[in-house]
């Protein structure tokens, strides 16, 4: 039995080709976004959500299961926290979970203080500040050449 080679069909360095809805190969943008799946419905069925021929992120509501309505991914770093509450899945407030809950569910950007769950705010400006120092370096660099 011969096997087959399956290549990923690649158009440059930001666009592969993917089948569309007529059964004809499309350009598309290889960081693409639900929007971008309009004319997609395999694709997009995969991470989004395709209805009225129209691809659109998944929300809270869209999960059907208490077991699978946690968190949903939205993006390379951001998620938006889901809980089951009379018999649905919707929006989470973190204001609102356990102090077991708190820190994991959040993925660490959360922690539990004065008996409630709490942002992190530091950890942004602990990455704004490694910016500014990282081009402080850059720049003394620079001038040093």
């Amino acid at each position: 039995m011969k096997s087959a080679t399956i290549k990923f069909l690649q158009d440059s360095q930001t666009s592969r080709c993917a089948w569309g809805d007529d059964n004809t190969c499309k350009s598309l943008k290889a960081d693409y976004s639900c929007s971008d799946l309009n004319n997609f419905s395999n694709i997009c069925n995969l991470t989004c959500v395709y209805e009225s021929n129209t691809c659109r992120e998944r929300k809270c509501s869209d999960i059907t299961n208490s077991i699978a309505c946690d968190n949903l991914h939205t993006g390379d770093f951001e998620y938006t926290l889901c809980q089951w509450t009379n018999g649905a899945c919707a929006v989470a407030d973190a204001s609102t979970l356990t102090q077991n809950e708190c820190y994991t569910r959040t993925y660490g950007n959360y922690k539990w203080a004065d008996n409630k769950c709490v942002k992190c705010d530091d950890l942004n400006d602990r990455f704004a500040s490694n910016s500014y120092i990282l081009g402080a370096f850059a720049l003394l660099f620079v001038l040093l050449e």
